[in-house]
């Protein structure tokens, strides 16, 4: 079995202090730890190294996102082909709702989607030749998987020693029949089933937050790779899907099978008073027709608590506007549950659909070193930017009426600022 991440950071933080103690020279230390920033490259949300033959690819980690994901592993990543899917790339990852491997990736390294217990989906193509140990171990919500034929390697547990109700579709004859057979797992030719309650159900939205109407997600259908029509293969119907304004609600999506297809299969959703999209946890507002944003969840490597030196918020969420930013959103300083925690935000865009900024929104935000504010704002909260240590300069819009309390208190980079006439208040 392979060590996890935690063991591994021990186990360095240990060898680290043993070449401390026998006077390891100094320069050894720093030539490795360039070597290993220069295997963290990064494009969007993936992380990778070149490989040996310098054309190639492998990509070792993927920004982890609290939210569902659908995820496309590219074929290419800077100009380079990706030829494979590190170990641990994914791992823990619990928002990925489904990802699809584009062809010409080769393989898929040991543990590489592990721990994803929200993963319900995965497209393996035609170029994938081995699949690593555990692959997708402890991946509890994965019900199924199509291994084409080029697959001739897979590593112990791949996808999960004696994982109950689980299937494995391929070639009669294959490594993928073996491996099914070894981990006592059911295997089915591809093609040749039509039990609906063995397919992978997909809801295109699994959180809602409240607003007094019907949600029907979309659904997608997938049995034995296979991605089956609506309405010609299957029927969908919906319970308590309105919510409640209260309680968070538990709804329902019923596909029953239909023409060549049998069986049904439910599957949940919930509808609460905030919801995800994006980054953004979201509560809709009185007016039914714009949302305040309530929280950004953005999270580092390995779980802990984070920002990205950039942001852009949308005009829309949900397809409402976004009105409002709550109180301490970006607030970069302390969080009950997750305690101390770096602030990397240097600058964040907002949208002209923005009315309001709630108290301390910013305040901790000691790298932000630009903002600009729309002129839909008509005031500026108590300590909305206290302690951003960067910040150089901000314009404040002629709506601007009223100014909190602390609103710029220890902005040591701030030099000066101009009011607008509009002004009519300023607190302490």
């Amino acid at each position: 079995m392979k060590r996890s991440k935690k063991a591994k950071r021990l186990l360095a933080g240990l060898l680290a202090l043993l070449l401390a103690i026998t006077c390891t020279p100094l320069y050894s230390l720093e030539v490795r730890a360039e070597e290993e920033e220069e295997e963290r490259l990064t494009e969007g949300n993936f992380t990778y190294k070149v490989n040996e033959d310098g054309t190639s690819v492998t990509i070792t980690r993927y920004q982890m996102d609290v939210n569902c994901l659908d995820v496309t592993i590219p074929s290419e990543i800077a100009g380079k082909s990706v030829a494979s899917i590190g170990e641990y790339a994914f791992d823990d990852c619990s928002g990925l709702k489904s990802v699809s491997i584009l062809d010409g990736v080769a393989s898929i390294g040991d543990e590489a989607f592990s721990r994803c217990s929200n993963l319900k989906s995965v497209t393996i193509p035609g170029s994938v030749t081995s699949i690593g140990e555990y692959a997708f171990s402890r991946c509890s919500s994965l019900k199924s998987v199509a291994i084409p034929g080029s697959v001739t390697s897979i590593g112990e547990g791949a996808f999960g020693s004696h994982q109950q109700g689980f299937i494995i579709y391929g070639v009669e004859n294959s490594e993928a029949e073996n491996a099914a057979s070894k981990d006592s797992i059911t295997f089915i030719p591809i093609g040749s089933d039509s039990d609906l309650s063995h397919s992978n159900v997909i809801l295109e939205e699994t959180s809602y937050a409240y607003d007094g109407t019907e949600k029907t997600p979309d659904v997608t259908v997938e049995i034995g790779g296979q991605i089956l029509t609506r309405d010609t293969d299957y029927t969908v119907a919906y319970t308590n899907n309105t919510g409640d304004s209260e309680e968070e609600t538990t709804a329902t999506a019923t596909i029953t099978g239909k023409g060549s297809y049998t069986g049904t299969q439910t599957v949940e959703f919930c509808i609460a008073k905030t919801a995800m999209e994006g980054y953004c946890k979201y509560q809709v507002n009185d007016d039914k027709n714009s949302v305040t944003i309530v929280e950004y969840c953005y999270y580092g490597d390995y779980g802990e608590k984070a920002f990205p030196s950039s942001i852009i918020i949308p005009e829309k969420i949900d397809g409402k506007d976004v009105t409002a930013i709550g109180e301490r959103v970006f607030c970069g300083s302390y969080d009950d549950l997750e305690g101390w925690y770096d602030n990397d935000l240097k600058s964040i865009t907002l949208p002209n659909s923005i009315t309001s900024i709630g108290e301390s929104a910013f305040e901790g935000c000691y790298n932000l070193e630009s903002i600009t504010l729309p002129n839909s704002i008509t005031s500026i909260r108590d300590y909305t930017f206290k302690d951003c240590y960067c910040l150089e300069s901000i314009t404040l819009p002629n709506s601007i009426t009223s100014i909190g309390r602390s609103a710029f208190y220890r902005c040591r980079s701030l030099k000066n600022i101009t009011l607008p006439n509009s002004v009519a208040s300023i607190g302490d």
